[in-house]
């Protein structure tokens, strides 16, 4: 009996994991959405868009302007992602999603909601963006 009971605890952890798995954010990681998160975050690392500015504040970054796609996309990592239950419905679900940002020396982390629909498409916004991981990730608990 405890061998049924230890094997159906194993299948359904299993099964669980199976469904979360999922629910996995298939948008979190392209290429358009990894651009715009960079440019979010450095203009309210300085609080502006002005980016004649922000190069004036931050010299290391070269021209705004001639910063290559690529190489946004590589200054940006997904590090955590978790469900959004209170968008979770028939057609869409909802993420929240950390990344790490890195201008140069200087290193932000950003907190995004996600939402995905099950059509195709996605949108998002910036709910903050810190040095600090644990502030953002205080965030979510």
């Amino acid at each position: 009996m405890k061998r049924i009971i230890i094997a159906l605890s194993v299948l359904c952890t299993f099964l669980l994991s199976s469904c979360t798995a999922l629910l996995t954010p298939t948008h979190a990681e392209d290429d358009d959405l990894l651009t715009a998160v960079y440019d979010k975050t450095l203009s309210m690392q300085w609080g502006t868009t002005n980016w004649d500015r922000v190069l004036a504040v931050c010299n290391n970054l070269g021209d705004y302007q001639k910063v290559p796609k690529s190489q946004k996309i590589k200054s940006v990592e997904m590090l955590d992602w978790s469900l959004n239950e209170q968008m979770l419905g028939n057609s869409y679900t909802g993420y929240f999603v950390t990344y790490k940002v890195t201008f140069g020396d200087n290193t932000r982390y950003t907190l995004i909601d996600l939402t995905e629909f099950d059509a195709g498409g996605y949108q998002w916004k910036v709910i903050d963006c810190d040095p600090s991981l644990s502030t953002i990730q205080s965030m979510l608990y």
